[in-house]
Protein backbone atom coordinates (compact mmCIF):
# COMPACT_ATOMS: atom_id res chain seq x y z
CA UNK A 1 0.00 0.00 0.00
CA UNK A 2 0.95 3.70 -0.60
CA UNK A 3 -0.04 6.47 0.89
CA UNK A 4 -3.37 7.83 -0.01
CA UNK A 5 -3.87 10.32 -2.47
CA UNK A 6 -6.83 11.76 -0.63
CA UNK A 7 -9.60 13.60 -1.84
CA UNK A 8 -11.68 15.06 0.81
CA UNK A 9 -15.58 15.84 0.21
CA UNK A 10 -16.08 19.23 1.81
CA UNK A 11 -19.38 19.24 4.31
CA UNK A 12 -21.86 21.81 2.72
CA UNK A 13 -21.78 23.68 6.02
CA UNK A 14 -18.40 25.07 5.65
CA UNK A 15 -18.60 24.95 1.93
CA UNK A 16 -20.87 27.83 1.98
CA UNK A 17 -18.47 29.69 4.22
CA UNK A 18 -15.19 29.53 2.17
CA UNK A 19 -16.47 32.22 -0.28
CA UNK A 20 -19.87 34.93 -0.42
CA UNK A 21 -20.17 33.59 -3.59
CA UNK A 22 -20.74 29.98 -2.25
CA UNK A 23 -23.47 31.08 0.03
CA UNK A 24 -26.17 30.56 -1.71
CA UNK A 25 -24.93 26.88 -3.15
CA UNK A 26 -27.48 24.39 -3.56
CA UNK A 27 -26.72 20.83 -3.15
CA UNK A 28 -29.43 19.14 -4.79
CA UNK A 29 -29.39 18.88 -8.46
CA UNK A 30 -32.49 17.52 -10.79
CA UNK A 31 -31.14 13.88 -10.96
CA UNK A 32 -28.79 13.63 -7.81
CA UNK A 33 -26.50 15.62 -5.66
CA UNK A 34 -23.87 17.78 -5.99
CA UNK A 35 -20.74 16.89 -3.27
CA UNK A 36 -17.76 20.04 -3.18
CA UNK A 37 -14.39 18.28 -3.53
CA UNK A 38 -11.16 20.10 -1.90
CA UNK A 39 -8.85 19.16 -5.09
CA UNK A 40 -9.08 18.15 -8.64
CA UNK A 41 -10.28 14.47 -9.25
CA UNK A 42 -7.94 12.90 -11.64
CA UNK A 43 -6.59 9.64 -12.27
CA UNK A 44 -3.80 8.39 -10.98
CA UNK A 45 -1.96 4.93 -11.39
CA UNK A 46 -0.15 4.33 -8.41
CA UNK A 47 -3.22 5.56 -6.04
CA UNK A 48 -5.42 2.76 -8.42
CA UNK A 49 -2.79 -0.29 -8.61
CA UNK A 50 -0.96 0.76 -5.19
CA UNK A 51 -4.68 1.02 -3.13
CA UNK A 52 -7.83 0.60 -5.26
CA UNK A 53 -7.34 -2.47 -6.57
CA UNK A 54 -6.35 -3.75 -3.14
CA UNK A 55 -9.33 -3.13 -1.29
CA UNK A 56 -12.18 -4.79 -0.45
CA UNK A 57 -15.73 -4.55 -2.83
CA UNK A 58 -18.48 -4.60 -1.25
CA UNK A 59 -21.89 -5.50 -3.22
CA UNK A 60 -25.29 -5.15 -1.76
CA UNK A 61 -27.21 -7.84 -3.83
CA UNK A 62 -30.23 -5.96 -3.50
CA UNK A 63 -27.90 -2.79 -5.65
CA UNK A 64 -27.72 -5.95 -8.09
CA UNK A 65 -31.68 -5.46 -8.96
CA UNK A 66 -31.78 -1.94 -10.09
CA UNK A 67 -35.51 -2.38 -10.18
CA UNK A 68 -36.13 -2.45 -6.73
CA UNK A 69 -34.74 0.91 -5.81
CA UNK A 70 -36.74 2.09 -9.36
CA UNK A 71 -40.30 0.91 -8.19
CA UNK A 72 -39.74 2.06 -4.34
CA UNK A 73 -39.56 -1.52 -2.91
CA UNK A 74 -36.87 -1.16 -0.66
CA UNK A 75 -36.41 -0.03 2.63
CA UNK A 76 -39.73 -1.07 3.96
CA UNK A 77 -39.67 -2.66 7.07
CA UNK A 78 -42.79 -5.33 7.72
CA UNK A 79 -43.36 -6.07 3.31
CA UNK A 80 -42.62 -9.17 1.55
CA UNK A 81 -42.77 -9.24 -2.25
CA UNK A 82 -42.28 -12.21 -4.17
CA UNK A 83 -39.96 -11.73 -7.30
CA UNK A 84 -41.98 -12.87 -10.60
CA UNK A 85 -39.46 -14.39 -13.24
CA UNK A 86 -38.05 -12.41 -15.75
CA UNK A 87 -38.63 -9.32 -13.40
CA UNK A 88 -35.24 -8.27 -13.53
CA UNK A 89 -32.67 -7.85 -16.53
CA UNK A 90 -30.01 -8.74 -13.44
CA UNK A 91 -31.57 -12.02 -12.44
CA UNK A 92 -32.49 -15.31 -13.95
CA UNK A 93 -34.57 -17.56 -11.90
CA UNK A 94 -34.14 -21.02 -13.19
CA UNK A 95 -36.07 -22.83 -10.33
CA UNK A 96 -37.36 -21.95 -7.12
CA UNK A 97 -38.61 -18.39 -6.55
CA UNK A 98 -37.36 -15.56 -4.45
CA UNK A 99 -38.61 -13.66 -2.01
CA UNK A 100 -38.03 -10.07 -1.37
CA UNK A 101 -38.08 -9.90 2.56
CA UNK A 102 -37.59 -6.20 4.07
CA UNK A 103 -38.80 -7.15 8.01
CA UNK A 104 -35.34 -8.89 8.70
CA UNK A 105 -33.65 -6.35 11.13
CA UNK A 106 -30.38 -7.98 11.13
CA UNK A 107 -29.71 -7.37 7.95
CA UNK A 108 -28.30 -4.35 5.57
CA UNK A 109 -31.42 -1.74 5.70
CA UNK A 110 -33.46 -4.40 7.03
CA UNK A 111 -33.13 -5.94 3.23
CA UNK A 112 -33.54 -9.36 2.68
CA UNK A 113 -33.50 -11.26 -0.36
CA UNK A 114 -35.26 -14.85 0.94
CA UNK A 115 -34.59 -18.03 -1.26
CA UNK A 116 -36.19 -21.31 -0.04
CA UNK A 117 -37.07 -24.67 -1.42
CA UNK A 118 -35.05 -26.38 -4.39
CA UNK A 119 -33.71 -23.06 -6.20
CA UNK A 120 -30.96 -21.98 -8.83
CA UNK A 121 -30.68 -18.60 -9.43
CA UNK A 122 -28.62 -16.58 -11.19
CA UNK A 123 -27.39 -12.57 -10.72
CA UNK A 124 -24.92 -11.03 -12.52
CA UNK A 125 -22.32 -8.52 -11.19
CA UNK A 126 -21.51 -5.22 -12.21
CA UNK A 127 -18.42 -4.75 -14.01
CA UNK A 128 -14.95 -5.35 -12.13
CA UNK A 129 -11.57 -4.54 -12.57
CA UNK A 130 -9.74 -7.53 -13.53
CA UNK A 131 -8.46 -8.77 -10.88
CA UNK A 132 -7.79 -12.10 -8.83
CA UNK A 133 -10.23 -11.74 -5.74
CA UNK A 134 -11.96 -13.47 -2.85
CA UNK A 135 -15.43 -14.26 -3.20
CA UNK A 136 -17.36 -14.29 0.27
CA UNK A 137 -20.96 -14.47 0.46
CA UNK A 138 -22.64 -12.71 3.52
CA UNK A 139 -26.31 -13.53 4.66
CA UNK A 140 -28.04 -13.94 7.63
CA UNK A 141 -29.42 -17.58 8.65
CA UNK A 142 -32.11 -15.45 11.50
CA UNK A 143 -34.94 -17.59 9.71
CA UNK A 144 -32.76 -20.79 9.51
CA UNK A 145 -36.17 -22.80 8.81
CA UNK A 146 -35.16 -21.48 4.98
CA UNK A 147 -31.91 -22.39 4.95
CA UNK A 148 -30.07 -25.42 3.99
CA UNK A 149 -26.98 -26.73 2.04
CA UNK A 150 -25.78 -23.73 -0.98
CA UNK A 151 -23.42 -24.72 -4.07
CA UNK A 152 -22.32 -21.02 -5.25
CA UNK A 153 -21.27 -21.41 -8.89
CA UNK A 154 -19.71 -18.33 -10.75
CA UNK A 155 -20.01 -18.07 -15.21
CA UNK A 156 -21.59 -21.27 -14.67
CA UNK A 157 -18.74 -22.82 -12.48
CA UNK A 158 -18.53 -24.94 -9.83
CA UNK A 159 -17.01 -21.86 -7.36
CA UNK A 160 -16.00 -23.62 -3.91
CA UNK A 161 -17.52 -26.44 -1.61
CA UNK A 162 -21.31 -26.70 -1.09
CA UNK A 163 -21.97 -25.44 2.82
CA UNK A 164 -24.63 -25.65 5.40
CA UNK A 165 -26.35 -22.41 5.57
CA UNK A 166 -27.91 -23.10 8.47
CA UNK A 167 -23.96 -22.47 9.95
CA UNK A 168 -24.10 -25.17 12.75
CA UNK A 169 -20.59 -26.18 12.07
CA UNK A 170 -18.84 -22.31 11.62
CA UNK A 171 -16.66 -22.77 15.04
CA UNK A 172 -17.84 -19.61 16.15
CA UNK A 173 -17.53 -17.90 19.54
CA UNK A 174 -18.75 -14.38 20.61
CA UNK A 175 -15.64 -11.30 20.80
CA UNK A 176 -17.28 -11.06 24.56
CA UNK A 177 -16.24 -14.37 25.53
CA UNK A 178 -12.59 -14.22 24.33
CA UNK A 179 -9.63 -12.64 25.65
CA UNK A 180 -8.92 -11.08 22.87
CA UNK A 181 -11.55 -9.61 21.11
CA UNK A 182 -12.05 -12.29 18.84
CA UNK A 183 -8.89 -12.53 17.01
CA UNK A 184 -7.81 -16.22 17.51
CA UNK A 185 -11.63 -17.39 16.97
CA UNK A 186 -11.58 -14.91 13.60
CA UNK A 187 -8.37 -17.23 12.47
CA UNK A 188 -10.35 -20.24 13.10
CA UNK A 189 -13.47 -19.58 11.58
CA UNK A 190 -11.55 -18.51 8.90
CA UNK A 191 -9.60 -22.05 8.37
CA UNK A 192 -13.01 -23.39 8.15
CA UNK A 193 -14.15 -21.34 5.67
CA UNK A 194 -16.73 -18.72 7.37
CA UNK A 195 -15.80 -14.86 8.75
CA UNK A 196 -18.07 -12.79 11.16
CA UNK A 197 -20.16 -10.30 9.87
CA UNK A 198 -18.22 -7.01 9.10
CA UNK A 199 -18.07 -4.01 11.23
CA UNK A 200 -19.25 -2.09 8.59
CA UNK A 201 -23.04 -1.14 9.20
CA UNK A 202 -25.61 -1.98 12.05
CA UNK A 203 -28.23 -3.47 12.35
CA UNK A 204 -31.74 -2.34 13.15
CA UNK A 205 -31.31 -1.73 16.82
CA UNK A 206 -28.35 -0.21 16.44
CA UNK A 207 -25.65 -3.67 16.64
CA UNK A 208 -22.58 -3.66 15.02
CA UNK A 209 -23.24 -6.50 12.05
CA UNK A 210 -20.19 -8.35 13.72
CA UNK A 211 -21.85 -9.16 16.92
CA UNK A 212 -25.36 -9.92 15.72
CA UNK A 213 -24.53 -13.98 16.00
CA UNK A 214 -27.03 -14.75 12.47
CA UNK A 215 -25.28 -12.76 10.74
CA UNK A 216 -22.15 -14.32 8.50
CA UNK A 217 -20.21 -14.83 5.85
CA UNK A 218 -19.04 -18.01 3.57
CA UNK A 219 -15.65 -17.66 1.84
CA UNK A 220 -16.37 -19.23 -1.51
CA UNK A 221 -13.74 -18.97 -3.25
CA UNK A 222 -10.32 -17.36 -4.99
CA UNK A 223 -11.53 -16.30 -8.27
CA UNK A 224 -10.36 -14.45 -11.10
CA UNK A 225 -12.29 -11.48 -12.90
CA UNK A 226 -11.77 -11.09 -16.45
CA UNK A 227 -13.01 -8.05 -18.53
CA UNK A 228 -16.44 -7.87 -19.24
CA UNK A 229 -19.89 -8.86 -16.93
CA UNK A 230 -20.01 -12.07 -14.61
CA UNK A 231 -22.71 -14.10 -13.35
CA UNK A 232 -22.93 -15.66 -9.74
Amino acid sequence: MIPHLNIRVIPLTEFVNIKKEYSQFDQMASNGILHPIDKILIYNEDEMFGNILNERIRLDFYSLIPELSCNNIRYKLGTVYNMPKNYSKTVNIKNGGIKLVTFNPATYNVDNISLGGLFDVEFSLPQLPPRVYEVRLGFTNAHAVFNQHVQVYIDGTISGSPFDANCNMTGRVEDEYTSDNGVENDKHMRSLGWMKAPVIFNDAKGIPSRHNNSSIRRIIATHYFGIGRHKI
